[in-house]
């Protein structure tokens, strides 16, 4: 349904290293995904989602950080 509506995704992630692979394979259709061991930040450390925004919609960098969707399951 969103990316009917040309909504990018992503994923971030406080998982560790050796679960990466598992979250590429189970969600291979995501434009991005920000790993905590990566980043060197967790959720909810606002550091591990702006991979995305600078990647995602590179178009709307100067969007207010309110504009941006984030959410976990």
């Amino acid at each position: 349904m969103l990316r009917g509506r040309d909504v990018a995704l992503g994923i971030s992630s406080n998982l560790a290293k050796p679960y990466r692979a598992a979250v590429e394979q189970l969600f291979p259709s995501m434009n991005n995904q920000a790993f905590s061991f990566e980043i060197g930040a967790a959720k909810p450390d606002p550091r591990i989602t702006r991979p995305h925004w600078r990647d995602l919609i590179p178009s709307q960098e100067g969007l207010p950080e309110q504009m941006h969707l984030n959410f976990g399951l």
